[in-house]
């Protein structure tokens, strides 16, 4: 077998290339920046290969450095899982779990309570982010992703899948009657925070041609969104996993029939070796049922590839 380079410079490596600059890998990594340099050149002088593009603030994969990237994410993620096969879990009575805000804030969070009474030695430490955890630092234990449920070196346990529908509040659907003769003269709301199918969708379906984005206020983060709705700014076209609570209890009402199915789903993901923890399963198992009685069997029904 060939000889590896140092475990290090690939860490590095991986470091660089997923904050795309020196300066941020080294502040992870407790190192200074030239040390980085250092060990990123020492990774390019054993292969012969320049692994980046260097511009003056950050910096860009090459394509051999786009080739080596996923085997070494990969290695590590096995190296972990392994290590981790044979440690003891460092914190039996805590899940630190990295979840997206808005899903924490719209659904998750005001339901933590039931799983505190089912387990009240567990202490839960959330990490509401939009970052895809890596679990490079071996300190999350759970995340809860919205996406493919493709995650190289993780297991992905699918819990929830999504469709976007128009919304609207009831004061506002009094004043306006939304109809799809009016519906275009309308305030609209679109989330642009993923690269789902929004607004211009919804009306090609409807045979209706219409400039969407001239009348449509596009915000970039889907509980802002729900804010935008909650508080009578216009007609929504918006996540049902964020706002069923709100139809259900008539804050919000759906209109039209037609809902735009989502290509993405809601998935618990860690590393392999994570979910034989019994804080993760029980987490795992009080999650699968909270989806159930929130949103019913059709929509935990998997519908990917």
């Amino acid at each position: 077998m060939a000889d590896l380079p140092p475990l290090t410079s690939l860490r590095t490596f991986w470091y660089v290339a997923e904050h795309e600059s020196f300066k941020r890998a080294s502040e992870h990594l407790f190192v200074t920046q030239a040390a980085v340099s250092h060990q990123i050149r020492q990774l390019e002088d054993f292969l012969g290969v320049s692994l980046f593009e260097r511009g003056n603030r950050e910096v860009r994969l090459t394509k051999d450095g786009q080739r080596l990237l996923p085997y070494v994410q990969q290695g590590f993620s096995a190296l972990r899982a392994g290590v981790t096969l044979v440690k003891d879990d460092a914190d039996p009575n805590v899940i630190n779990l990295s979840v997206m805000p808005a899903f924490a804030s719209r659904w998750l969070v005001p339901r933590l309570g039931q799983f505190r009474q089912l387990h009240p030695e567990i202490r839960l430490n959330l990490k509401p982010t939009q970052q895809l955890e890596t679990f490079s630092d071996g300190e999350m234990d759970l995340a809860i992703r919205y996406g493919s449920g493709q995650y190289p070196g993780l297991r992905s346990e699918f819990l929830l899948r999504d469709s976007l529908l128009v919304v609207a509040t009831p004061d506002f659907i009094a004043e306006h009657t939304p109809s799809l003769d009016n519906l275009t003269q309308l305030p609209l709301l679109e989330d642009t925070s993923t690269d789902e199918q929004g607004w211009a969708e919804w009306f090609r379906r409807h045979n209706i041609e219409t400039a969407v984005a001239e009348r449509c206020l596009t915000i970039a983060d889907a509980s802002m969104l729900v804010d935008a709705a909650m508080g009578g700014q216009g007609v929504a076209l918006v996540r049902r996993s964020l706002v069923q609570h709100f139809v259900d209890q008539g804050a919000l009402k759906k209109l039209f029939a037609l809902e735009l199915d989502s290509p993405y789903g809601y998935y618990l993901v860690a590393p392999e070796a994570h979910f034989v923890r019994a804080k993760v399963k029980w987490f795992m198992q009080w999650m699968k049922e909270e989806v159930r009685q929130s949103f019913g069997p059709e929509m935990m029904a998997y519908h990917g590839a």
